[in-house]
């Protein structure tokens, strides 16, 4: 990461002279994907089940401190894959008000809205060429495709509180909220973090009975170098994930997740992911990911299969 301070001075309107430091910074990754599968569908024309890509990400980020204490800060990340056009990445761009309240912060993506989630996903890179409409992982969402509110609060006695919300524009109904609420407590030598968090997203033409939500709740546990994570959800998911850093280099992870809908008794989907990421110098990372999946359709179609995926990717 590279970091520039700078010393941005301003007249006031009544000619005295104000100073503040900022921090900004600049980081980013280049990272290349080799992937291989192999599953139940037949392959037609020249489809050979290998893929290479290729992705590069920078962020522009700065901070400032304000005269009343106000921790003031902005960002944006930019991305590009495989030579196409620049856009947006994920959660790109935020403006962030932190004080002794908490965060505000406006952002593309969710914000704070969905930190009230737990996710089991803990292997590097996980792939499926299943296509399942869920896979057992958290569904929380504040984002509705446009800029979102969100608030964190401090953390008291262990507690903390979150809420995120978005209007999805002029020509869509289907505005977004979230909510969550954590707790934090160390017991036995052990960091324990519990976690439930909401989401509810309006139809996109406001039609009655066909709004969507979704519900999330876990518990993460931290001894030394090992992590725990187990989380469910309002569509009938589950899943259990743990890492080990074996060494400062090394860093092992396994995660098994399911999923069911109760609509559709046909309708199962699960996945068990195995990955090794080893650090070989500062800022050049490799990441091995094996996953093994299954999947029925809510129509009784059923296929399953492997994924592995190589990943060298270069931070700076």
């Amino acid at each position: 990461m590279k970091k520039l301070l700078l010393a941005a001075t301003a007249l006031t309107a009544i000619g005295g002279v104000g100073t503040a430091l900022a921090d900004v910074s600049i980081s980013g990754y280049s990272r290349f994907n080799y992937t291989s599968w192999s599953d139940e569908g037949a392959n037609t024309g020249g489809a050979n089940d290998t893929a290479m890509n290729l992705k590069t990400a920078i962020t522009f980020s700065g901070t400032v401190m304000a005269d009343n204490g106000l921790k003031l800060s902005g960002g944006q990340t930019i991305s590009a894959s495989n030579g196409g056009s620049v856009s947006s990445d994920g959660n790109a761009g935020y403006l962030d008000i932190g004080g002794d309240f908490g965060n505000l912060r406006f952002a593309d993506g969710d914000g704070y809205g969905d930190d009230g989630e737990t996710s089991a996903d803990v292997a590097a890179d996980e792939g499926t060429t299943a296509g399942a409409p869920f896979d057992g992982d958290s569904q929380l969402d504040s984002d509705s495709g446009k800029v979102s509110v969100s608030y964190k609060s401090p953390k008291v006695n262990g507690f903390q509180v979150n809420f995120g919300t978005s209007d999805a524009g002029s020509a869509s109904k289907a505005d977004a909220t979230a909510w969550g609420v954590s707790y934090s407590a160390t017991t036995m030598g052990a960091g324990v973090t519990l976690r439930y968090g909401s989401s509810s997203t309006a139809d996109s033409t406001g039609a009655a009975n066909d709004d969507s939500s979704a519900t999330s709740a876990g518990v993460v546990v931290s001894a030394d170098a090992l992590t725990l994570k187990t989380d469910g959800n309002s569509y009938a998911g589950t899943g259990v994930g743990v890492t080990y850093q074996a060494t400062d280099e090394l860093k092992l992870a396994l995660h098994s997740k399911s999923a069911e809908d109760s609509k559709d008794a046909d309708y199962d989907y699960g996945e068990t992911a195995l990955s090794a990421s080893y650090a070989f110098a500062k800022g050049l990372m490799g990441h091995v990911t094996y996953t093994d999946w299954s999947y029925t359709t809510a129509a009784g179609a059923k296929n399953g299969g492997n994924f592995t995926n190589l990943e060298l990717q270069v931070s700076f």
